[in-house]
């Protein structure tokens, strides 16, 4: 409990201070997570014991950096993401094996202190995995242009000219200029040399379609753009980044298996083979197949009980 006292001071009469207490006595005591006493007027000691790292809630570890669409990334970075360190762009996984960054304690990458230094100068590096550098391009020629081509480009140019060639099937002159200069060659000779690695690229997806029993890559291509066309296009883009043509195969797989849906007179006066045999019964092809019995054509292609070439 606390008092208050008052006095009233009536005219030609001094109020009586000898009950005041002087400021040297003043003093108060606070505890927040710590201990600040205040005493004559002003803050004398302040003793914090609980301390927050504000670093241990960022999950970009500091690193500015936005995803591999451009967007800005919000969150724990990914490997793909582009970062902006040591006076260039790169990827994040790149960046790591470089050794410009490194995962912290919680498994967050953070800039390696004195990362762009020790870079420079070549100091050794714990060696990294191999990563899987995936399918390479049938031709050694446009092999050694892409690699170049990466070598020497912005990791922002190779996603723009990858976005640009799922999106709208070519590459737009604003982003060839920035191709040719990055290269340090001329406009022409740099058209030429990404339109070699483009074909590179076309050639090894028509090669997959065909070892998969498509004998029509154009009609396969078609069908994905106007029946799939996000899913050909994440295709595609895995093909471009990850150098893989794995991400096409269930495009391929549905294609084959709704050949009986687009043109039901090729099964059925398909040879078929194997004592096989390919009936109609409404709008569906069925088969009978030896030691299996009757079967919708979808269900015998997608449980690999036939295998469709020539579509």
């Amino acid at each position: 409990m606390s008092y208050a006292s008052y006095q009233v001071a009536t005219d030609g009469d001094q109020p009586d201070t000898s009950n005041h207490i002087s400021p040297e006595d003043r003093s108060i005591t606070i505890r927040t997570g710590g201990t600040v006493s205040y005493s004559g007027g002003e803050a004398t000691n302040l003793s914090a014991y609980n301390s927050l790292n504000l670093a241990d809630t960022d999950p970009s570890g500091g690193l500015q950096a936005r995803t591999a669409t451009g967007s800005p990334r919000y969150g724990t970075l990914q490997p793909t993401d582009i970062i902006q360190i040591a006076g260039t762009e790169t990827t994040v996984a790149n960046a790591e094996a470089l050794g410009l960054v490194e995962r912290d304690q919680h498994g967050r990458y953070i800039a390696t202190p004195d990362g762009p230094s020790r870079a420079l100068a070549n100091e050794p590096q714990e060696e990294a995995p191999q990563e899987d550098q995936g399918e390479a391009l049938s031709d050694a020629t446009v092999e050694a242009d892409l690699a170049a081509l990466v070598q020497a480009s912005t990791a922002s140019t190779q996603f723009a000219i990858l976005g640009q060639l799922v999106s709208d099937g070519e590459v737009n002159p604003n982003t060839m200029s920035r191709v040719s200069s990055e290269l340090g060659i001329h406009p022409q000779e740099a058209e030429a040399r990404l339109g070699k690695v483009i074909e590179g690229f076309k050639a090894q997806a028509v090669s997959t379609f065909h070892q998969a029993g498509i004998e029509d890559p154009e009609g396969f291509i078609s069908w994905a753009q106007h029946n799939r066309p996000d899913d050909f296009k994440a295709a595609m883009h895995s093909h471009g980044v990850e150098r893989t043509t794995k991400a096409y195969q269930p495009l391929v797989s549905e294609y084959l298996a709704t050949i009986a849906d687009r043109d039901p007179e090729a099964v059925l006066e398909a040879q078929l083979g194997s004592g096989i045999t390919a009936t109609k019964q409404g709008n569906t092809v069925i088969l009978t197949i030896p030691g299996v019995g009757q079967v919708d054509f979808k269900t015998a292609v997608r449980e690999r009980l036939i295998t469709v070439r020539g579509a």
